[in-house]
């Protein structure tokens, strides 16, 4: 698992680079913790050049399944911010496809919604095509808090239902953002998902 994150970031540090232009990324890692399946970590590697966008992930389309992903994104600044990235994904390993997806990000005030979504194609097996996202909806509170709702539709465990719902609760520490969630609150058996992220 190192070694193919430790290449997946190389790859999409390196794509960014060669575009010559002012760069940005990100780093997050996700641990699962959900009731019916073992625990896994889910990483992801981002970067920007200008609109240019890259990215590497493992364990997001299925457990040892590695994508890597490029995009072009839309930005406007106004009274609410908008970000939208398109993008083409290449997943192989655990699962093995083709991906279009997307992802949207909207700003007010002290509001943030974050959107993000995928279609991948099963090269292997075409009945397990399967749509998978993640959505956020957040309010930042004082000193660098923020708490809000989070919905997630995904087949890398098995799932009590179609879409889970849940909440978030989250802070700063330094440039480390850590967040945690929790699905099926209703639910004697929850999923919980805790998150660290940082930008570079």
């Amino acid at each position: 698992m190192i070694k193919r994150l430790l290449l997946c970031a190389c790859v999409v540090l390196a794509c960014a680079g060669s575009a010559r232009a002012e760069t940005s990324g990100s780093a997050s890692v996700y641990f699962y913790v959900p009731p019916l399946a073992d625990n896994y970590l889910q990483p992801t590697v981002r970067a920007d050049a200008d609109r240019l966008h890259v990215e590497a992930r493992y364990n997001y389309e299925g457990i040892h399944a590695v994508s890597l992903w490029g995009g072009y994104s839309f930005t406007r600044e106004n009274r609410i911010a908008l970000t939208f990235t398109p993008m083409l994904g290449l997943v192989a390993g655990g699962t093995s496809g083709v991906a279009p997806g997307g992802e949207l990000t909207l700003g007010w005030k002290t509001i943030e919604f974050y959107s993000e979504g995928e279609y991948v194609y099963d090269f292997d097996h075409h009945a397990d095509s399967f749509f998978y996202s993640w959505t956020e909806l957040a309010a930042s509170l004082p000193m660098k808090w923020r708490v809000g709702g989070a919905l997630q539709r995904t087949q890398t465990y098995e799932t009590p239902r179609e879409f889970q719902g849940g909440v978030l609760v989250g802070t700063t520490f330094s440039r480390v953002q850590v967040t945690a969630h929790v699905f099926d609150l209703d639910l004697d058996d929850k999923t919980w998902v805790f998150s660290a992220a940082m930008d570079f």
